[in-house]
């Protein structure tokens, strides 16, 4: 059937992209320790990582690519998009920019059409069968073999999973887009059991915390979920909005961003 090359577009998820790369591995070689170490190896250099839990948090954060245009496709246009580990690899590539970032590949475009005849009870599968048997394997494999709790990459998620929904919210959709939307993201949050993501609680459950934003005064800045570890390379720092912050610390950084903008 045919996909909207928006889809693809908008997640930066290639098909058969043989432009160069620093390293390639096929994503189902993450869900091996061997596969996973490789990984991280390669990685966590490129990303000046002192540790190998370092990469392990910064490839969950543009994995959540893959999750936001897995739903998108779904709500959006009816469609289950196969992003299944056996037809993607992920690619270390450098951005012209000068930063290090991945892509992830299809080897082939493929889909179904998500039916409107008892489409809760579709979606709650697929959306079940996405995270137990596509994300949770390569999460696990990842934080065993960088020695970190999969909790902290689960944990990652909700952050930029956030962003995404805001930015759905923002397109011009019709009702019943908008109705798919909020039935889909009460299904993830609230209807999804812990066992599909091999946790005790939905990792989708999160109340953020806000923040007054010094980039933007009189609005709030929300604080991340988890710890993305960027102090944790050469010359890193915590982020403003890492939530193991102290309010002390967190008021110290502000106050040295603006006095440098005076």
């Amino acid at each position: 059937m045919h996909i909207p090359t928006e889809i693809l577009d908008k997640y930066m998820i290639t098909h058969q992209d043989t432009s160069p790369a620093i390293a390639t591995f096929e994503l189902r070689q993450l869900t091996e320790r061997e596969g996973a170490l490789a990984f991280l190896n390669a990685y966590a250099p490129e990303l000046k990582a002192l540790s190998l839990d370092v990469a392990a948090t910064y490839f969950t954060a543009q994995f959540a690519r893959m999750f936001a245009a897995f739903h998108y496709a779904i709500w959006r246009y009816g469609i289950h998009l196969d992003l299944s580990m056996n037809l993607m690899s992920v690619h270390i590539v450098a951005h012209p920019d000068g930063y290090i970032t991945l892509k992830f590949d299809l080897k082939s475009i493929q889909g179904t059409t998500v039916p409107l005849a008892n489409r809760s009870l579709l979606v709650t599968s697929l959306m079940t069968s996405f995270y137990s048997e596509q994300v949770r394997p390569i999460l696990q494999s990842l934080a065993s073999a960088a020695g970190i709790s999969v909790g902290a990459l689960w944990g990652i998620i909700p952050t930029y999973f956030e962003y995404y929904y805001e930015q759905w919210l923002e397109e011009p959709i019709d009702e019943v887009q908008r109705i798919h939307l909020a039935e889909d993201m009460d299904v993830l949050h609230h209807q999804l059991s812990p066992t599909v993501f091999g946790r005790v609680k939905n990792p989708f459950q999160v109340k953020f915390r806000y923040m007054d934003s010094p980039y933007e005064p009189g609005e709030k800045m929300r604080l991340k979920s988890a710890c993305c570890l960027a102090y944790k390379t050469e010359g890193g720092t915590y982020c403003l909005s890492c939530p193991r912050l102290s309010e002390a610390d967190r008021a110290q950084m502000v106050a040295a961003y603006q006095t440098k903008q005076k």
